[in-house]
């Protein structure tokens, strides 16, 4: 089996996130991705969650629930601390033990890859899906890698979670940038006010 491991905040998830999914099964070929928001993010430590572990996870579950090649893992969210991926990967090649593992991350992830905790253990177990959100700099410290990274040409969808949360904080409408099942999410949380 071809497995997608997609981490991320997910703060919250959006249209854009399923879209990047979808065609990494499309394109790459997957059998399914694999969600898992992180519990905190080593390059995110300064930073708390807009919304709580609870709800991120619970969101994410809502936006996958439809699609039977979509699942979602509390092993980060559940687990103290820093999420680091080289355990998530470490942790998923033992669950997986067989499948060929593949890691999706975004374009701006992968130009500082290089500085990831134990990248090359990272790189060890899995092929890289890399969907750039613009021009891609090919690190200098993972040219040795190319042979395990794939370019995902995924359609271009200016959605991000900072804009929805920044659209949340000035009460302006975002039901078009998040899947149906979470926009009543955050309606019945009282998140949003219409």
């Amino acid at each position: 089996m071809k497995i997608g491991i997609f981490g991320g905040s997910f703060d919250p998830i959006h249209i854009g996130h399923l879209i990047v999914a979808q065609t990494s099964i499309e394109k790459c070929g997957l059998d399914k991705v694999v969600f898992v928001p992180a519990k905190v993010s080593p390059f995110k430590v300064d930073r708390k969650s807009f919304f709580s572990d609870f709800d991120r996870l619970e969101m994410v579950r809502l936006a996958v629930e439809d699609n039977p090649k979509f699942e979602v893992s509390d092993f980060e969210i559940s687990s103290n601390g820093i999420s680091y991926t080289y355990i998530t990967v470490e942790y998923f090649s033992e669950v997986y033990s067989g499948s060929d593992l593949f890691l999706i991350v975004g374009g701006d992830s992968f130009e500082t890859f290089h500085k990831w905790k134990n990248y090359k253990k990272i790189l060890d177990k899995v092929m890289l899906i890399v969907y750039p959100r613009g021009d891609l700099v090919f690190p200098r410290e993972l040219e040795s890698y190319r042979d395990k990274v794939l370019l995902l040409e995924v359609p271009k969808i200016g959605i991000s979670s900072t804009e929805i949360r920044n659209r949340l904080e000035k009460g302006e409408e975002i039901r078009y940038f998040l899947p149906c099942k979470v926009y009543d999410y955050i309606l019945r949380k009282g998140i949003l006010k219409v």
